[in-house]
């Protein structure tokens, strides 16, 4: 038995069946622990071991825990406690007690609401010894503000981040708490709600040290003056981050503007040598039409009234000439169409989107209508960028250009109408101008099944991957006569959706053509006519078999079977939501497993997979520790199976021998339980958690 990729629930439950998994289980289940009530906190105390493997602690209990055990080894602490009421809201007394359990923290992000910002500076005192980040907010209110005593020296501290409105006691806390006692900060953020006053009032007080400045969710400031403030000797980097802007892009814009502006008249920059804006991806306008390198960022159609080119706001920005004058504007989590991201660093603003400045923008791209296509069509350069291509328009495209590079299509046509589905003709025109295609998912609806076996003859030779599925009606079942050459396929994948004749699609229009196949996956309403007729067609070649979202695939017949010479490894997914038939289904996989493996008449060792939702193991804490029922059903407990029960039952028609051994990695989305069947007739379960991402 295998458990393969699991996340924290199954691995606690498997930490439960033997002291060798609890051995091997627990660093990687506790390294990250959340504190979610009081029974958490219980459960730590009872549990020294545990308190050593600790790492990272989250807290997000409305009462401070100060109850908590020492962690030793824990070197980050996000705590969240929000309550509007001033009666109920952390105090010094109780920050300090959860801080002073934690020896070596180095990162701190305290979202906990306190009266008075006192409370804050008393308790990360039991802390300034190791911390290195710190990051204050306030979710339901900014606390009053009173003086600071006693102070401590932070001698580590590198990072401070500010958010929230706590614009009125930011400067005073700055000046009075962290500055004189911070000597090695080099980096601050400060929140949206900053005011002028308060950013050069809380920026002189740091004078001496800070070296990058980031100011969040930026709109503009109010209130500039005319003042001269000192020199920032040690700045180095000034950032704007305006993707969550509210304002119109051109306002923010302008903000920006005026901000640099009065910023560089107002001290000496001497070390000053990036600006960097971190801008939403939906504020870029494709203008890279015939062949042109200017760019329209702010269109109108995002909310701006006039169109900025990124060649002309520099010129603006570096006003007063002499005072401003960075070398170099850095734009990051840049988007050149709507939900798609790169990143353009370093780059002179004159050159910003030009394509050999930045020959990664275009690696993945989206068609979405003819606009994309004409877009392609103007420059070659970019068209032989492409390597991953997705379209997603219910139009024909039959102008795309060629694309030598590309590799991988994913092309989704869901059209109800069937004089509106896609013809052979729509499919082929594109499919024969990716010539190095080697990953095709086609959810494609068209009218007949020969539409996609005739498509499949203009794809690329180098095709390993195919994916079909019929998003919205069912095909007619029409063969072609010459099917399709696909010499290089290994996987095929028939995708859940409308039903169609598996069976006779796999037989006629992909096994004759694909002779190296050697993985296929069938969908849930798979029959097990079509899954006999599917598998006869390529059982010389076959390794593995997956049966996705798997809900049973009887009745079954008496057929006579017929050998899979290659077969290595059969996969039953259940990762289809938490169901209250457990038993049931794991009855139907027993008799799928009993039936199928008998009969396929191989001599070769085989391994059946079995893919279940962790969110199906049902937690019970009782006397104070963790108790798990892996299988449990959901509508009580009279069903229950713990899975060595359902093997056991299993091994009656194939005969037991257990031998355990457990992998494992940290992260983990779904758990993947096997059994090895080798002839004569052996199982070996074995447990083993890697790392499995797609579950």
């Amino acid at each position: 038995m295998v458990a393969c990729a699991c996340d924290a629930g199954t691995l606690r439950a498997l930490s439960q069946s033997s002291f060798h998994l609890r051995s091997v289980a627990y660093p990687v289940l506790h390294h990250h622990f959340l504190v979610r009530s009081q029974l958490d906190v219980l459960f730590l105390r009872c549990n020294p071991r545990v308190q050593g493997l600790v790492r990272s602690l989250d807290i997000t209990l409305s009462d401070a825990p100060i109850e908590l055990p020492t962690l030793p080894y824990a070197t980050t602490l996000n705590w969240t406690c929000e309550n509007k009421d001033p009666h109920l809201q952390a105090n010094g007394v109780e920050i300090a007690m959860v801080l002073s359990v934690l020896p070596v923290l180095k990162c701190a992000i305290l979202r906990v609401d306190v009266e008075c910002l006192t409370e804050i500076h008393l308790g990360v005192m039991f802390a300034a010894d190791t911390l290195e980040t710190l990051d204050i907010a306030f979710p339901s209110a900014a606390p009053r503000y009173a003086h600071c005593y006693p102070t401590t020296d932070y001698p580590r501290l590198r990072r401070l981040y500010l958010s929230g409105d706590q614009d009125r006691v930011m400067a005073p806390y700055i000046q009075e708490c962290i500055a004189p006692y911070a000597s090695h900060l080099e980096y601050v953020k400060f929140p949206p709600s900053c005011g002028w006053a308060t950013f050069c009032t809380a920026i002189d007080s740091l004078a001496h040290t800070i070296a990058e400045i980031e100011l969040s969710d930026f709109a503009g400031m109010v209130l500039y003056d005319a003042n001269r403030y000192e020199e920032l000797a040690c700045l180095t980097t000034l950032t704007f981050d305006v993707r969550q802007a509210q304002s119109p892009i051109d306002v923010v814009w302008d903000a920006l503007t005026t901000f640099t502006s009065v910023f560089a008249a107002s001290r000496s920059l001497p070390s000053l040598r990036t600006i960097r804006i971190r801008v939403d991806a939906s504020v870029f306008v494709e203008a890279f039409i015939l062949g042109r390198t200017d760019w329209f960022i702010f269109d109108s159609q995002h909310g701006g009234e006039s169109p900025i080119q990124w060649q002309l706001y520099p010129s603006d920005c570096h006003h007063p000439t002499g005072m401003f004058n960075p070398p170099r504007i850095r734009a990051t989590s840049v988007s050149l169409q709507p939900n798609s991201t790169t990143s353009v660093q370093s780059v002179h603003a004159s050159r910003l989107t030009r394509y050999a400045e930045n020959p990664t923008s275009f690696e993945k791209f989206d068609i979405r209508s003819h606009l994309d296509v004409d877009f392609v069509r103007s420059c070659s350069v970019i068209a032989e960028s492409i390597r991953y291509l997705r379209i997603s328009t219910n139009d024909s495209i039959r102008m795309l250009p060629v694309m030598p590079n590309v590799r991988t299509l994913i092309w989704v046509w869901e059209q109800a109408d069937v004089t509106q589905r896609a013809c052979t003709a729509d499919l082929a025109l594109v499919l024969r101008n990716l010539t190095s295609l080697e990953v095709l998912d086609l959810r494609v609806d068209v009218a007949l099944t020969m539409t996609i076996h005739q498509a499949l003859a203009s794809s690329s030779p180098r095709l390993k991957c195919l994916c079909i599925g019929f998003p919205s009606s069912p095909p007619m079942e029409i063969i072609g006569e010459h099917w399709p050459s696909m010499p290089s396929l290994t996987d095929l994948v028939l995708h859940e959706g409308q039903p169609f004749d598996i069976g006779a699609f796999v037989a006629y229009s992909v096994a004759p053509g694909a002779p190296n196949l050697t993985t296929i996956s069938f969908p849930p309403n798979v029959t097990w006519d079509q899954f006999c007729v599917a598998l006869s067609s390529v059982a010389a070649s076959v390794k593995h078999i997956q049966l996705l979202r798997f809900c049973g695939i009887g009745p079954y017949d008496t057929r006579v079977g017929f050998t899979l010479p290659r077969l290595r490894a059969i996969t039953l997914d259940l990762t289809h939501g938490p169901r209250n038939d457990l038993g049931e289904i794991w009855n139907q996989m027993a008799d799928f497993v009993v039936r199928f493996l008998p009969w396929r008449q191989s001599l070769t060792t085989c391994t059946v997979e079995i893919i279940v939702l962790a969110e199906d193991l049902i937690r019970m804490y009782e006397f104070g520790d963790y108790s798990w029922s892996i299988f449990t059903e959901r509508q009580g407990d009279t069903l229950s199976k713990e899975w060595h029960e359902w093997l056991a039952s299993l091994m009656d028609d194939l005969g037991p021998s257990v031998r355990l051994n457990l992998n494992h990695t940290q992260t983990a989305d779904a758990v993947r339980f096997s059994f090895v069947n080798e002839r004569p007739a052996l199982i070996h379960p074995i447990i083993r958690i890697v790392k499995w991402s797609d579950p």
